[in-house]
């Protein structure tokens, strides 16, 4: 009879999830949502590499890149503070769910200058 009273209270009240992704995300008040970044402010110096409590992001000085894994970011915002060229920020939205680990990868754009040499005259 206990069992009888939850199913009818819960057929009165209808389901408490939402259709996400179907439907809108519901984003409460105080979500960090996730990590992007701005790689043209971006100067590959690493100190979000070394501050990441999660071990989630590798910076490639070489190549120009950083990547950063998904499923290991818990989005406490430690790269953010830790960047001193504020390259690093928060936006606010939930990430799709994953089948998948997924990996991110920012690339910057690297322009090589060209030593010409010496003036010719």
């Amino acid at each position: 009879m206990a069992m009888l009273s939850i199913v009818l209270r819960n057929l009165i009240t209808g389901p408490v999830t939402t259709r996400y992704p179907e439907g809108p995300a519901d984003i409460p008040e105080g979500n960090r949502g996730r990590v992007d970044w701005n790689m043209e402010a971006c100067t590959l110096c690493g100190l979000c590499q070394k501050r990441c409590p999660t071990l989630a992001l590798k910076v490639d000085k070489k190549a120009g890149t950083i990547t950063l894994e998904v499923f290991r970011c818990i989005a406490c915002g430690v790269c953010v503070d830790a960047c001193p060229q504020e390259a690093i920020g928060m936006i606010a939205e939930t990430s799709r769910p994953g089948y998948f680990k997924d990996v991110r990868i920012y690339q910057k754009e690297v322009t090589e200058e060209r030593d010409e040499g010496p003036p010719q005259p």
